[in-house]
C-alpha cells in the first residue's frame, strides 16, 4: 500500500500546530502501522512533501524516522510542499526541489515523481526546473469544484525543449 499524505500547513490550523501534528501523532502513527505491514505481502509506504520528512528528520531523537525511511515506510516525493507555482521565482521553486535531492543523497535514494494537490493551476516555468532535476512525472490533483483544463488526463508537458509526465485528476 502508498499513502500520499495531503498537508495544509496554515490552512486548517496555525502552521506551528498542523506541523506539531504531524510531527507528533501523524508520522510516528504511520511509523508504527508501517512496522506492522513490514514483512507482510501488504507494506505501507508513507509518502509526503521532502519538507516535512526534512523537518521530522531534524526532530528524530530517537532515530524512528531515519529506521523508517531506510527500511522504506517512509517516503519523500521531488517538491517540499503543495505551493502556488506561479507565485515563486525560478529560485525558491529549486530550492524546494532541492530538499528531495538532498534527502535521495543521504539515503542513496532517486526521486523520480513529484505530487501537487489542491492547486487549480501551475506555471509552465515548473517543468525544465522538474526536468533538469531527473523529475520524470507529476501528478497534479485539484478539488472537485475545479474543472480542469482542456488536456488530457495523462500528456507530457514541454518548455524550453524540455519534458515532464504528467497525469491531471479532478478529485
Amino acid at each position: 500500500m502508498l499513502f500520499k499524505t495531503h498537508l495544509d500547513i496554515g490552512y486548517t490550523d496555525s502552521a506551528k500546530n498542523v506541523t506539531d501534528k504531524y510531527l507528533n501523532t501523524f508520522i510516528p502513527n504511520a511509523i508504527k502501522v508501517g512496522n506492522e505491514l513490514l514483512n507482510t505481502e501488504t507494506p505501507f509506504v508513507w509518502t509526503t512533501g521532502s519538507w516535512l520528512i526534512w523537518q521530522a528528520l531534524k526532530n528524530d531523537t530517537d532515530g524512528s524516522v531515519e529506521q523508517a525511511i531506510k527500511d522504506g515506510i517512509i517516503r519523500w516525493h521531488a517538491l517540499p510542499c503543495t505551493t502556488h507555482t506561479e507565485l515563486m521565482s525560478k529560485k525558491l521553486f529549486e530550492y524546494g526541489v532541492s530538499i528531495s535531492q538532498k534527502l535521495d543523497k543521504r539515503f542513496g535514494k532517486k526521486t523520480i515523481a513529484a505530487k501537487m494537490t489542491d492547486v487549480p493551476g501551475h506555471t509552465m516555468g515548473i517543468v525544465p526546473v522538474l526536468a533538469d532535476a531527473d523529475i520524470e512525472f507529476l501528478h497534479l490533483g485539484v478539488n472537485t469544484a475545479t474543472p480542469l483544463p482542456p488536456v488530457p488526463p495523462v500528456f507530457k508537458w514541454r518548455c524550453d525543449n524540455k519534458e515532464i509526465t504528467v497525469i491531471y485528476q479532478s478529485s
